[in-house]
């Protein structure tokens, strides 16, 4: 799993980004253990919150593909083919 580091925790607005880093973990937990559709609402529900990220759109756009595709093999996992 890779996280962005949001900020140093007790320090300004450290509430708001624990609740923030709280979200995306559930979010990705979900899509981990196979809850796609859960999954895809805590990251749309993230991106209406804070704004587009590059997290939010890899996980979306891997979810799109799984509900397309849901013959696909899947194991929790995302396969990155560029930094």
């Amino acid at each position: 799993m890779v996280f962005e580091f949001p900020g140093v925790k007790g320090g300004a607005g450290s509430a708001d980004l624990e609740a923030r880093a709280d979200e995306t973990r559930r979010a990705a937990e979900s899509f981990q253990v196979g809850r796609i559709e859960e999954s895809r609402d805590a990251w749309q529900a993230l991106v209406a919150k804070h704004g587009d990220s590059k997290l939010a759109h890899i996980y979306l756009a891997e979810i799109e593909d799984i509900l397309e595709r849901p013959q696909r093999p899947f194991d929790g996992s995302i396969a990155l083919t560029a930094k």
